[in-house]
Parts: C-alpha cells; sequence; structure tokens
C-alpha cells in the first residue's frame, strides 16, 4: 500500500511508523507507557514490544493485556497495532543483547520511520505528530531525540525516531563510557551527512516523576 500523506503535510498512517519498546522487569511501568498512546494525535500506529527475558511476569501481563484489547476503541482513539517478541539471546549482558540485535530488529521494519522507547519513559501528549512532522520538512533529517521532563533535562533517553533507512546504515554498539548506544548512532549519523538533533519544544516523562 502506498504511504498517505495528507493535506496537513505529516504522516498519519500505520504504514509510517514503527515503534519499539524494549521491556525487562517491566510490570510496574508498561502498562503507563502504553496507556499515553490513547493521547496522540495520529490514525494508526505499529507497536512491537520486544521483552528482553523478564522474570516479573511482563511478557505474561502484556499478553492478557493484548487479549483483553484494552487499547482499542472506544478506550484508544488511535489504531494500535501491537506485537509481543521475545529477544533472542545474543549476549549475556542485557543492554548489549538489545543493541545486538537491532540490525535483526530493524529487518521486521517495513516502515519509512520508526521510534526507540524505553518501557519506563511517557510520552506527551500529542508528540508523535510533530516528530513526523520534521522528518518530512527536512529530507536529511535521520534521527530526532526527546529529552526528560521535569527533572533532569539533559539526560539521553531511548526515546528517539530515526529514518529507517538511514537507521539500517548504522553499525549499532554499545558504548560504556557514556553507558548507552546513542553517541555511537549520532557520530556514524554526522559522519554520513545526516541530521540529528533534539526536538526544540517536546519533552517525555519518566514514570518515577509522574
Amino acid at each position: 500500500m502506498e504511504r498517505e500523506i495528507l493535506n496537513s503535510g505529516v504522516y498519519e498512517t500505520a504504514e509510517d511508523l514503527t515503534i519499539f519498546i524494549f521491556t525487562f522487569d517491566s510490570s510496574r511501568t508498561i502498562t503507563a507507557v502504553l496507556d499515553a498512546f490513547a493521547t496522540q494525535e495520529l490514525d494508526k500506529v505499529k507497536i512491537v514490544i520486544i521483552d528482553n527475558e523478564s522474570w516479573d511476569g511482563t511478557p505474561e501481563l502484556i499478553e492478557g493485556q493484548l487479549k483483553n484489547k484494552w487499547y482499542q476503541k472506544p478506550n484508544f482513539a488511535i489504531d494500535l497495532d501491537i506485537k509481543l517478541i521475545t529477544l533472542s539471546r545474543v549476549s549475556a549482558n542485557r543492554t548489549d543483547n538489545i543493541v545486538n540485535n537491532m540490525k535483526k530488529l530493524l529487518e521486521i521494519v517495513d516502515t519509512p520511520f520508526f521510534m526507540r522507547l524505553d518501557s519506563d519513559v511517557i510520552l506527551s501528549p500529542n508528540s508523535l505528530k510533530p516528530m513526523l512532522a520534521m522528518f518530512k520538512e527536512n529530507p536529511n533529517l535521520a534521527m530526532l531525540a526527546l529529552r526528560y521532563c521535569p527533572k533532569k533535562d539533559h539526560i539521553p533517553t531511548d526515546c528517539t525516531m530515526f529514518r529507517t533507512e538511514d537507521a539500517k546504515k548504522v553499525e549499532w554498539q554499545w558504548t560504556r563510557q557514556t553507558g548507552c548506544d546513542c553517541i555511537n548512532t549520532f557520530n556514524q549519523l554526522n559522519g554520513l551527512g545526516k541530521d540529528v538533533m533534539w526536538h526544540p519544544d517536546l519533552r517525555v516523562r519518566h514514570v518515577k516523576f509522574l
């Protein structure tokens, strides 16, 4: 199906955006993270929940919610296509395991954009639509991140949207000095001549700050 671009100039369909939510022992936070999608002014979004061998019943909790279809109308105006998969073990270290699986995970992305979202980070209302609009306005934009709010909004967070074709060119690597793979990804995309930036206005909230 061809991607629909509405007259408003923003991407609005499930064919445009896939969101990866990585979980590990996230049973206390994942429901709040998913509930935040009820506030997004989009038509449809694909969500892939990727569980990294949780011990606390996170997959079973998610499976129960999916079975109950709590995320469908009338509770949610947005159509959510949600799938749950288990991350294959390629590293004994949990975080290394996510990064080392990124290339394989990107093979299942069939949308022009995808987002990485941590399982304890709450999207602000109506934040996905303006993020997608920035990508449309700037064809050279490859990576767009949101900052924490309200505490330490300089802290890098796994709430970052990518242009999929650019993300597939990156060798995903964990940088132990910084405790994330964001810096490495930033440097590689910069080396390709791509734009990487923070959104100037939007913020995200951490579950523990609610």
